[in-house]
């Protein structure tokens, strides 16, 4: 666990930089991916970005369904900066849908536009969980077993 990164006075939450990190990693993956497919690497940039833009957002109005009455007591809330009143699941299914939709009115085909993205999306996914090892959300329970 390793949650703060300090470079002189400097302080950087490293889990924010590594997903940074791996978002640009794979968007630089895809970018190359693409031709090969092709596909015109901007139309998955252009997908990627609004996927990103309606998960943030489809996360955030998930967390406000979840926690209604804070919401409707502090309705500015939902714009605020905070990113642990986020619902991931709710995120990925927005991401998911916007993403799909795009697509569709772009006339990708849906295996080679699968394709192009697959390397971008494993690159990301080792990030996310560095990501979770550096905050230390993703420790399990406690336990006594010999072999743990």
């Amino acid at each position: 666990m390793f949650p703060i990164l300090q470079i002189g006075p400097l302080a950087i939450r490293l889990p924010g930089l590594l997903l940074i990190v791996g978002l640009w990693l794979a968007m630089v993956l895809v970018e190359r991916e693409a031709p090969r497919r092709g596909i015109k690497d901007s139309l998955l940039t252009n997908l990627i970005f609004y996927a990103l833009a309606a998960g943030v957002i489809g996360a955030r109005l998930g967390h406000a369904l979840h926690h209604l009455n804070a919401y409707v007591q502090n309705p500015l809330a939902l714009i605020s900066l905070n990113t642990d009143a986020l619902a991931p699941l709710e995120g990925v299914v927005a991401a998911g849908l916007v993403a799909w939709i795009y697509a569709r009115r772009k006339a990708s085909s849906l295996w080679p536009t699968l394709d192009a993205l697959t390397p971008g999306f494993s690159v990301f996914a080792v990030f996310v969980g560095f990501a979770h090892l550096s905050s230390g959300d993703a420790f399990g329970a406690p336990t006594q077993l010999p072999w743990a």
